[in-house]
């Protein structure tokens, strides 16, 4: 039994544009992202929860890291 290879010379499809492609923007490190987008209020917060690393109560204040087995971290630890 043999097997064709498949063609190479021709050029793929032109691909559907990226959702918001149009509306976003590059920014410095070249990377497209939405206009409309504050990445400063995407904190986590975690009021009242047991940091894993300092085992201090997390207040309303500090952000969080959320770690995958479902504890919390504060963003920069006090300790």
């Amino acid at each position: 039994m043999t097997f064709e290879t498949p063609r190479t010379d021709h050029p793929g499809a032109k691909l559907p544009p990226v959702p918001g492609e149009k509306t976003g923007r590059i920014d410095a490190e070249g990377a497209m992202t939405d206009v409309d987008a504050d990445f400063e209020t995407n904190e986590l917060h975690a009021v009242g929860r047991t940091c894993v690393r300092c085992h201090g109560t997390i207040t309303a204040s500090q952000d969080v890291r959320r770690h995958l087995d479902g504890s919390y971290q504060h963003e920069i630890c006090p300790a």
